[in-house]
């Protein structure tokens, strides 16, 4: 009956942590809006109760923490990580592993919560639409974009885009050409500011800053 009410007591904890981690998105995401994208959230939901039911698992096995670090120290990955999302990823296979060796209820648990972490997902998409489907690939999330116009267009370009701002210009006179730089706080939005140029560029490129 105690191990009933333990394991009870337990089972609220991740649900406990993924709560006050989003609670914590939320409030970082109004001053850095671009924390509002799908790897972030996924990060968000996986990592604390990866985190939280490893450290339980060895909390009582000075021996088996030793080792988990000499574990983890000793990975190597031959390909870069390119997103938060691969990398929380990676960690909860490692931590899945670890934990069936230990505590095979916990792995089915841990598994569990991760599975369903999709479900949540979309309905927190349901009360948060803005948030951006783009891979980020750049903890700060900006992007520049690098647009050439003939210099006879140059009065379709706006100078203050939404959510960017102009950093560089370069003019060709030789090929009557105008070369403008912009930053801007995704890639969204440089896509948004591309879309609604009203004559279109001789060549254009976007890239994360």
């Amino acid at each position: 009956m105690i191990t009933i009410i333990e394991n009870l007591q337990f089972i609220h904890k991740p649900f406990l942590a993924i709560g006050l981690s989003g609670l914590l998105l939320l409030s970082h995401s109004f001053k850095f809006k671009f924390l509002l994208n799908r790897n972030t959230v996924y990060l968000t939901m996986m990592l604390p109760p990866i985190i939280l039911i490893l450290t339980q698992t060895i909390a009582t096995n000075l021996y088996l923490s030793l080792g988990l670090i000499g574990a983890l120290s000793i990975v190597r990955y031959r390909t870069p990580v390119k997103s938060q999302y691969e990398l929380a990823y990676l960690f909860a296979l490692i931590g899945i592993g670890i934990v069936s060796g230990v505590n095979p209820k916990y792995a089915i648990f841990l598994t569990g919560i991760l599975v369903i972490l999709p479900i949540i997902y979309e309905i927190i998409l349901k009360f948060f639409p803005s948030i951006s489907n783009e891979v980020r690939f750049y903890s700060d999330g900006r992007a520049q974009l690098n647009v050439t116009f003939n210099k006879a267009n140059i009065e379709s370009i706006d100078f203050n885009p939404r959510n960017g701002r102009l950093i560089r210009v370069d003019s060709n006179a030789k090929e009557n050409q105008s070369n403008y730089l912009f930053s801007f706080d995704s890639l969204e939005d440089a896509r948004r500011f591309m879309k609604a140029l009203k004559v279109k560029p001789e060549s254009s490129s976007i890239s994360n800053s």
